[in-house]
């Protein structure tokens, strides 16, 4: 779960003793994610998580996050961009091709695959029968030849 506090949010915590505070409280927190997995999977919540935490230390992040406009502008403010590449289907350029296909016939590289969809302005589920229309804002994760790859043939 992402949660975002456009203004900021101070919280005032108070360190155990002889231990050193995590944050500052005077300075406003921006950024809440909780993060919950299922037991059977201990190993995928941690590289997520070593993920979250790579990612927030980065320069860049807090801008992408606090300018964010919307769900996926704040998840892919999570991602590394050379990981992800953001498509809006049009029969105007390459991205024609996709126009009418489904995620499952949906051809990308073995390690990549559609995260997120943007429809009208508002995000849809990613499911193996969903439909790609004209217009469709696509979010497209890989590693990071994948994502190079792709980006020279459709950007």
């Amino acid at each position: 779960m992402l949660v975002r506090c456009k203004p900021g949010l101070c919280i005032d915590v108070e360190p155990k003793a002889g231990e050193e505070a995590l944050f500052d409280p005077a300075e406003p927190l921006y950024a809440l994610i909780f993060l919950v997995s299922p037991e059977d999977n201990p190993g995928q919540h941690l590289r997520t998580l070593a993920h979250i935490a790579g990612r927030i230390g980065e320069e860049p992040f807090m801008a992408a996050w606090r300018s964010a406009d919307d769900e996926q502008a704040l998840k892919e403010a999570l991602m590394h961009p050379e990981r992800y590449l953001s498509l809006v289907l049009s029969t105007e350029d390459k991205t024609e091709a996709f126009i009418g296909q489904t995620l499952q016939d949906f051809k990308l590289p073995a390690e990549s695959l559609v995260a997120l969809i943007k429809r009208n302005g508002q995000p849809i589920a990613t499911e193996g029968r969903t439909v790609l229309r004209e217009g469709d804002q696509i979010t497209i994760t890989g590693n990071t030849a994948e994502i190079q790859r792709l980006r020279k043939m459709y950007s």
